[in-house]
């Protein structure tokens, strides 16, 4: 004779069986389905009315200074005649001064490095700022170059 345990199995669980299982792969289907439809929303991208969040902010020149005496760059005019003249990557600190500069491509003078020592000394600079705060570390790229002009 059977056992209970196989009357209850036979009787009880076998007609839920193909429903429970069919309910469990349609719920599958559908989560699928719909997850498909919900995860393209969600991808991130830039929208076109975006309002810009100045978390960083770029150091900049403020003013040029000509102290002790206006930069005559008609001394250096051989130099910067080359096709970039003279790049400088410009170091600026948390209060708008220079830290330090580095002659990316140009003449590499002793008289020149002189007057560029005055002149970015007192020149002003507005510090990088990150998340409205001035930080230090800013760089800024200054280029100068001669023009001729004959007439």
């Amino acid at each position: 004779m059977r056992d209970r345990a196989e009357i209850l199995l036979d009787n009880v669980f076998r007609p839920i069986t193909l429903p429970a299982t069919g309910g469990f792969f349609s719920a599958i289907l559908v989560f699928v389905v719909v997850l498909q439809l919900i995860v393209p929303g969600i991808t991130v991208r830039a929208v076109q009315n975006d309002v810009p969040l100045n978390i960083l902010r770029p150091a900049e020149l403020i003013t040029l200074s000509d102290y002790p005496q206006a930069w005559a760059p008609e001394a250096h005019d051989s130099e910067l005649a080359l096709p970039h003249g003279l790049l400088l990557d410009v170091t600026v600190d948390a209060h708008g001064g220079m830290v330090g500069y580095q002659i990316l491509s140009g003449p590499h003078s002793i008289d020149l490095r002189h007057q560029l020592d005055q002149m970015l000394l007192f020149s002003r600079f507005r510090p990088m700022l990150s998340f409205g705060r001035p930080t230090a570390g800013g760089h800024v790229v200054l280029s100068f170059s001669a023009v001729h002009v004959r007439g």
